[in-house]
């Protein structure tokens, strides 16, 4: 028999929380009996959602980003060294955003790899998301290659994220490099 379960909705305040430690203003949480969260719902900007779900002591995680108007998705299964990224749909602006807080949510919970896949082998990518990938490379470079990612998908949008994380990474090798050795250290 399941148990019954209580929905406690955010204050849509600044700096304000839904009355639970760790939980953001606007945030929507299902909780157990025992208080335990298990659903979190949030609006992370105009067209832009954030849903996570979580099994106490279970692995893996999902967290979901929606972009409804754009009609993009963003699945992200989490492991305690693992993340598999996908992405469906066609990623617009708010799709990017949701991308970069997805990539930037792997960095903050030490995920040493990421499986990114994109779904749609016509995808389309915007010049955002292909500075984004390269931007998060360079990330990867100053923290010693970690995480790594491997971008998979048919189609020229898979290709042009692949390219650009792999410019990233060889760009923020090189610079580390430099940096370091006119500090007179060695490499």
């Amino acid at each position: 028999m399941s148990q019954p379960e209580t929905v406690v909705p955010g204050i849509d305040a600044a700096g304000l929380t839904n009355g639970r430690p760790g939980f953001l203003a606007g945030t929507q949480c299902r909780f157990t009996p025992s208080g335990t969260p298990g659903l979190f719902v949030r609006p992370l900007g105009p067209d832009r959602w954030y849903v996570a779900a979580s099994i106490p002591d279970a692995n893996p995680d999902l967290d979901v980003y929606l972009s409804p108007a754009e009609g993009s998705t963003i699945w992200a299964v989490r492991w305690p060294e693992r993340c598999a990224i996908r992405i469906e749909g066609v990623l617009g602006e708010a799709g990017i955003a949701n991308l970069g807080d997805c990539l930037v949510g792997a960095l903050e919970r030490g995920v040493r790899h990421i499986d990114l896949e994109l779904l749609d082998p016509d995808q389309e990518m915007l010049p955002t998301a292909e500075g984004l990938l390269e931007s998060f490379g360079r990330q990867s470079a100053r923290q010693g290659g970690h995480p790594g990612v491997s971008v998979s998908g048919d189609g020229a949008g898979a290709r042009t994220l692949a390219l650009a994380f792999a410019r990233g990474l060889a760009l923020g090798i090189t610079r580390g490099s430099h940096a370091h050795l006119r500090q007179g250290g060695r490499p």
